[in-house]
């Protein structure tokens, strides 16, 4: 059984009944049809024969608001049947909700545009400067062509083109991609749908789509890692009683280089609070997590120095382990913090 991604590249007009759209997905209609399925105003013109022999019926409309599917073909060949409103439906995909899942899940911003080209639409960016996500569903590979020809051209800049499945691409939409640095990425290897109609992804949009961020210079700017490092050290003072603080979000998403899905296990929290939290050390700090990763490195070093002054600062007459800053009846609550964010082990 094709999977999802693999039938919609398939259905002409992304419209159908509810017969065909359950001939084509299988066992996920009823997960995807309630998530991303709309219903048009005006009934179907047809419905396939009720025999399976691949003839298509004409749907005639009785008093009643029911239909009766009768045969086109030349000569009759089969029975014609009643068909209800609701089989009668015509289902079309909800680009909107689609988008959103999408975005969502590749932790971009969504931003629906309509693009004037067929099938085609950008749904949302990522990255600080915006780099346009863009959702195509053709049919054929000379549509497929002409829309990542027509992206190109409308947008004039390097874009994610995104589509159910690769079928369709060949040399030509490559060179063409190449041209615009852009790059095509299908949704069959990097997107799973959840039993609750909610669509998860194998690797996170800034992992997949790292190539768009910005060039780094040669060497990062140490003022810069000095502000990160300082309002890392105010954050540890807001972790207490509160889940997923963000300096444990910083430690696990930065420091250790963790997924938000991975960092979201080990704080024992739902990955849309993991996510939101994110959203506010990005806000925080005033850097994508992309840019905060390049600076993992220097942030650590700081850290160990830090560490390193502090063992060199004990309090006169002190015992092993007192530092100078450290309050009277502290009982190493504050060191044991300090090898938490000053030394990674890998297993964040």
């Amino acid at each position: 059984m094709p999977t999802l991604w693999k039938c919609l590249d398939r259905v002409q007009g992304l419209a159908g009944v509810p017969a065909l759209w359950r001939s084509w997905l299988g066992g996920e209609f009823a997960t995807f049809a309630p998530a991303f399925l709309q219903k048009r105003a005006e009934p179907a013109a047809s419905h396939p024969c009720a025999q399976a022999c691949g003839c298509a019926h004409d749907l005639v409309e009785r008093s009643d608001g029911s239909f009766v599917a009768v045969c086109a073909c030349e000569p009759w060949n089969c029975d014609d049947f009643a068909v209800t409103r609701d089989q009668a439906a015509l289902l079309e995909l909800n680009w909107p909700r689609l988008g959103r899942a999408i975005c969502k899940a590749f932790e971009c911003d969504y931003r629906e545009t309509e693009l004037h080209l067929p099938l085609t639409r950008q749904i949302g960016s990522k990255f600080a400067h915006a780099v346009p996500v863009v959702l195509t569903i053709q049919n054929d590979r000379d549509e497929f062509r002409q829309a990542v020809a027509g992206v190109a051209a409308r947008l004039g800049r390097p874009f994610v083109l995104l589509g159910p499945t690769g079928r369709f691409l060949d040399a030509n939409s490559i060179g063409l991609l190449h041209g615009a640095r852009a790059e095509f990425f299908d949704l069959d290897s990097n997107l799973t749908l959840l039993p609750g109609g909610t669509l998860q992804a194998r690797q996170s949009g800034g992992e997949l789509f790292a190539r768009f961020l910005p060039e780094r210079p040669d060497g990062l700017k140490q003022p810069e890692a000095v502000r990160i490092f300082a309002i890392l050290q105010k954050l540890k003072s807001k972790a207490a009683g509160i889940k997923a603080p963000l300096c444990d979000v910083f430690v696990l998403t930065v420091l250790d280089g963790l997924t938000q899905r991975a960092a979201a296990r080990k704080c024992g929290c739902s990955v849309g609070q993991m996510s939101k939290r994110v959203g506010e050390l990005e806000k925080e700090f005033g850097l994508p997590l992309e840019r905060l990763r390049a600076f993992a490195s220097p942030i650590l070093e700081m850290q160990t120095s830090v560490k390193g002054e502090r063992k060199r600062e004990r309090k006169p007459g002190s015992g092993p382990g007192a530092f100078a800053d450290e309050q009277p009846g502290d009982d190493g609550e504050e060191s044991r913090e300090e090898d938490r964010y000053g030394e990674s082990d890998g297993d964040g």
